[in-house]
């Protein structure tokens, strides 16, 4: 009986550190998620919003440009 409950808790265990590492891996690394996108806490408007800035200050940015002058902004302003 002693046997059985000491193989139930490690695997709880093990079970609860594999769920965790799971978890924090995939909140850090969302692939698929537009950095820019994830900046903005989701808001899609918004990065919209901020690459069409980008590209009004800079007429010929290409979007990927704008995208990673936008996020570079966001980083500055938010670092003040």
């Amino acid at each position: 009986m002693d046997s059985a409950l000491v193989i139930s808790s490690a695997l709880a265990v093990l079970f609860l550190i594999f769920v965790s590492v799971y978890f924090l891996k995939r909140s850090k690394s969302s692939p698929g998620v537009d950095p820019l996108v994830r900046a903005c806490f989701g808001d899609r408007g918004k990065a919209a919003r901020l690459i069409a800035y980008e590209l009004k200050l800079s007429p010929g940015l290409s979007e990927r440009e704008a995208r990673s002058r936008a996020f570079s902004r966001l980083e500055k302003d938010r670092s003040r």
